[in-house]
């Protein structure tokens, strides 16, 4: 996770996104939480060396892992994703037989909210040690992948990311709010 997008607060008032997409991993049932440098707690695992764009970063981490099992899944959650809450996460990580689940939101693939498996994420550490940098294409170059319909899941609004401060602040001011259910 990026420094200057982690410290924006998000939709819960002044809570740094970066705590805020924390809390959320864990009401899911993450066991470890890794993001970039000055953001941490005692089960935060920081890492604050500069890798080759986030696909670098992400295989780095992956590959740092000690004792992963072939059912290990992960939660992959860019910091671009102010507004995402329990319910997005919840549909993401419902159990599937796929090695890469992801939201298609307007016809886009979005791969800032992804689940992985272990052979998923080691075809994205293949994909990377072969010369692609771009995650958003490992990611959807995965075979076994679920692209979920964001839009007609009704997940559309959570799933919106910004990509600097002024859109952020544009998307602080939609009122359409999230509602969770009990």
């Amino acid at each position: 996770m990026g420094t200057a997008k982690a410290g924006l607060a998000g939709i819960d008032g002044d809570l740094p996104n970066a705590e805020r997409l924390v809390g959320l991993a864990h009401e899911i049932g993450a066991v470890a939480v890794q993001l970039g440098e000055r953001w941490g707690s005692p089960d935060i695992h920081i890492d604050d060396q500069p890798r080759q764009g986030p696909l670098g970063a992400l295989i780095h981490a992956y590959e740092s892992l000690k004792d992963i099992s072939v059912d290990s899944r992960f939660v992959i959650l860019a910091c671009d994703l102010y507004r995402i809450s329990r319910r997005e996460l919840e549909v993401l990580v419902e159990p599937r037989s796929a090695d890469a689940v992801m939201f298609r939101v307007s016809g886009v693939v979005n791969w800032t909210a992804v689940l992985l498996s272990t052979p998923g994420l080691a075809q994205l550490s293949e994909s990377f040690k072969s010369g692609n940098m771009s995650l958003g294409r490992a990611i959807v170059s995965i075979e076994n992948r679920v692209e979920l319909n964001g839009d007609q899941l009704g997940l559309s609004d959570g799933l919106l990311d910004a990509d600097d401060p002024l859109e952020y602040k544009s998307q602080r001011t939609v009122t359409s709010p999230v509602v969770l259910e009990d």
